[in-house]
C-alpha cells in the first residue's frame, strides 16, 4: 500500500472515531443517528406551453363573463344614445324582405345584427320621406312576424382618438379601454314581435298590448333609487284589400296625459290632479299609418 492511500484510510478512520461520541452525547447514548434530510427539490417551473394554456383559459373566462354581461344589457337608445329620433328616406319596390331590412339598416349607419331566420319573402314596397327609423322598422317587421330591438354591446376597439381616455356612458357604467359600449339593432324571429310604441321610453322592455311594470329609476343626485310604475296601451288595426290582398296596418301610439295647469303626467287612476285639482283631460293619441 503506497503512502497516499494509507494516509487517506487513516484520516477516514479517525473521522469516524471522533464523530461517534458526539452523536452519542446528542442522542442520549442509545438512539441511532438520523441521517440529515435531503435538500428540498425546487418547485417545477411551468413551461411555455403551460403558461400559454393558463393565459388562454383566463382570457376565455373573461370573454364568457363579458358575454353574460352583454346578454343582460338590453337598454333602449334613449338612455345610451342609440336611436335618438333618427330619420331617413326609404324608397323600395318589390324588394325581398331580408334585402329591404339590410338596406335600411345599412343606410342608418348603426351597427346591426340580422339573424339567419329572417326570410326573403315576402317582397315589400315602401316609400317614406324623412320617416323615423323606428317607424320604418315596424312597417317592415310587424307584417312578417319578425321582431327587432336595440341592444347594448361592447366595442372590440376604442373609437379613433379615444384610446386610453376614461369614458362614461352617463348611467354609471364605465367605458373600458377596449372600446366601451355601442348600440346595436337586432332583427330576427326569436326577438319579441312588438311595435316600438310598446317599448318603454327609457328601457327597452317588451310587454303585452296592455299592462304595467315596475322599474327602478336611477337616482338623481343624493336621492335614493325609486320604483316607478310604467303603464302602456296600444292598438293595431289591419285592413286587407279584397282585390290585391295587400294589407295596411294602423298603429296607435299612446301619449302621456299632462295636467293643463302644472304639466304633471296623470297616472291611470287620476281623475283630477292632486296638486291643483284640475280635471283629467281627454286622451289624444297619435296615429301612425
Amino acid at each position: 500500500m503506497d503512502r497516499t492511500r494509507f494516509f487517506m484510510l487513516t484520516l477516514a478512520l479517525s473521522s469516524l472515531l471522533v464523530a461517534a461520541p458526539v452523536a452519542t452525547a446528542q442522542t442520549g447514548g442509545d438512539a441511532p443517528v438520523t441521517p440529515p434530510a435531503s435538500p428540498s427539490k425546487p418547485q417545477d417551473v411551468p413551461t411555455d406551453a403551460q403558461i400559454k394554456e393558463i393565459v388562454s383559459r383566463a382570457m376565455k373566462a373573461k370573454e364568457n363573463a363579458f358575454k353574460a354581461m352583454d346578454a343582460s344589457l338590453y337598454f333602449n337608445s334613449q338612455m345610451f344614445g342609440g336611436l335618438p329620433e333618427k330619420r331617413q328616406n326609404v324608397d323600395l319596390k318589390d324588394v325581398p324582405l331580408r334585402e329591404a331590412l339590410k338596406r335600411v339598416l345599412e343606410d342608418s349607419k348603426i351597427p346591426y345584427l340580422l339573424d339567419d331566420d329572417v326570410p326573403n319573402e315576402p317582397k315589400v314596397t315602401i316609400k317614406l320621406a324623412n320617416a323615423p327609423l323606428t317607424t320604418i322598422l315596424d312597417a317592415l317587421t310587424l307584417s312578417s312576424n319578425i321582431g327587432w330591438r336595440t341592444e347594448l354591446k361592447r366595442r372590440k376597439t376604442a373609437p379613433e382618438g379615444e384610446k386610453g381616455k376614461s369614458r362614461d356612458s352617463g348611467s354609471g357604467i364605465p367605458f373600458a379601454d377596449n372600446g366601451g359600449f355601442e348600440t346595436q339593432i337586432h332583427v330576427g324571429k326569436q326577438v319579441s314581435v312588438l311595435p316600438s310604441s310598446f317599448r318603454m321610453r327609457t328601457l327597452n322592455i317588451d310587454g303585452p298590448p296592455g299592462g304595467s311594470v315596475q322599474i327602478p329609476v336611477p337616482p338623481v343626485g343624493p336621492q335614493s333609487p325609486q320604483m316607478r310604475v310604467f303603464r302602456w296601451q296600444s292598438q293595431k288595426r289591419t285592413f286587407t284589400c279584397p282585390h290585391c290582398r295587400n294589407s295596411i296596418s294602423i298603429l296607435q301610439q299612446p301619449e302621456d296625459i299632462h295636467c293643463l295647469k302644472c304639466q304633471r303626467v296623470f297616472e291611470e287612476d287620476w281623475q283630477v290632479c292632486p296638486y291643483d285639482g284640475a280635471k283629467r283631460p281627454e286622451r289624444k293619441d297619435a296615429w301612425r299609418y
